[in-house]
């Protein structure tokens, strides 16, 4: 199992009225944690799976 933690990179993206940080990447599983907060306030922490990020962010990330 490989997780890259990515807390420091600062990579964020916005969605709707939410802002997404992603804290880590998970190589085995494809998929992220993510921080997420609305009007600046902490909502949660959640997973995403790699595909379903955007485009700009996928490019940062190169899972290759």
């Amino acid at each position: 199992m490989k997780i890259i933690n990515l807390k420091n990179k600062n990579i964020c993206f916005t969605k709707e009225t939410k802002e997404y940080k992603i804290l880590t990447f998970r190589k085995d599983k494809m998929s992220v944690e993510l921080e997420v907060k609305e009007n600046g306030v902490l909502q949660k922490n959640e997973q995403m799976v790699f595909a379903h990020l955007p485009k700009k962010i996928k490019a940062l990330l190169n899972p290759k």
